[in-house]
C-alpha cells in the first residue's frame, strides 16, 4: 500500500486488512517505508500500527496460547 501526502501540510491515511495462516513462533513485521515525513507532530517519523488476533484454531487438540 502506498500513500503520498504530497508535501506541505497535507494529511493522508490508509488501512489494510490481511489474513494469514501462522504457526506458533512465526513473526509478522509491519514497516513504515518512507519515514522522511512527519506524522501527527512527529518530525521525520512516520507512524505504523499493527493489531492481530486469532480467528480460528486449525487443530482442535492444540491449546490456544497467548
Amino acid at each position: 500500500m502506498y500513500v503520498n501526502g504530497g508535501g506541505g501540510r497535507e494529511w493522508d491515511s490508509a488501512a489494510s486488512t490481511v489474513t494469514v495462516s501462522l504457526t506458533k513462533g512465526d513473526r509478522v513485521y509491519v514497516r513504515h517505508d518512507d519515514n522522511d515525513q512527519g506524522l501527527a507532530g512527529i518530525v521525520r517519523g512516520g507512524q505504523t500500527t499493527f493489531t492481530g488476533f486469532l480467528l480460528q484454531r486449525q487443530f482442535d487438540d492444540a491449546p490456544v496460547v497467548g
